[in-house]
This record gives C-alpha cells, sequence and structure tokens, in this order.
C-alpha cells in the first residue's frame, strides 16, 4: 500500500508499527503506556470507510487537533469503537503522523507583565 500517497491526501491518518505489524488509522491518545487509535483497515464496509474518512476529515478542518477525534464528534464515533485498537506504548512506534496527548493539552500559558514603581512625591 502506497502510504505516502495517502497521507497527503487524508492528513489525520498515522502509521502505527507494533510487533512487526502496520497499521493504518486515526490516533485517538498516545501516552507513555498506551497507544489508542482507530484501525482503518479493519473496517471492511465499504461504506462505513467512507464515513470514517469523512468523520476524520471534519475532525482535522474544524477542531484544534490536539483534542482527541471522540472527544470532538462523540456521538458520530460511537459506531467506531468495535475499531479501537489499545497497543502498548513500549512496542508501539508512530512512523508517520499526527499524534495526540491529552498531558500536552494542559500546557500553561503565562503572560508577560511589565510592573513599574513609581515613587509618588
Amino acid at each position: 500500500m502506497d502510504y505516502e500517497q495517502i497521507l497527503k491526501r487524508f492528513p489525520f491518518l498515522s502509521i502505527i508499527r507494533s510487533n512487526d505489524k502496520e497499521y493504518l488509522g486515526i490516533i485517538q491518545q498516545c501516552d507513555s503506556a498506551y497507544v489508542m487509535f482507530f484501525d482503518y483497515n479493519s473496517i471492511k464496509n465499504p461504506q462505513l470507510k467512507k464515513a470514517f474518512i469523512s468523520l476524520g476529515e471534519t475532525w482535522w478542518w474544524e477542531s484544534n487537533r490536539k483534542i482527541p477525534i471522540t472527544f470532538f464528534l462523540y456521538n458520530d464515533m460511537k459506531e467506531f469503537y468495535p475499531f479501537l485498537m489499545v497497543l502498548s506504548a513500549k512496542n508501539t512506534t508512530i512512523d508517520r503522523g499526527h499524534e495526540i496527548n491529552l498531558f500536552n493539552i494542559s500546557e500553561k500559558r503565562t503572560k508577560r507583565r511589565t510592573i513599574e514603581l513609581v515613587k509618588k512625591q
């Protein structure tokens, strides 16, 4: 399968490798223990595959891409839960594509303030 062409056309898909197997799908969550993703190749129904790709495009272009697809499209993604795979992060690498880690969302932004002390006369 030519993954380069697929990833150019569908940038929300990722290539995941684990235990000498290669997967194509949308990553739900990555952390130090697990990699959770929806496996595109497990979907056998062509209409369901089209719906999956359409939801992926909606998530990619209409969200900030930092939240998982199931948070953004909760009701729509329910029918794809049978295709959700959970792999150990120890044996898994993400070769190409977009990763989501919920711990990165909580990055605190600091504002710079300038305080000027002026003595009253």
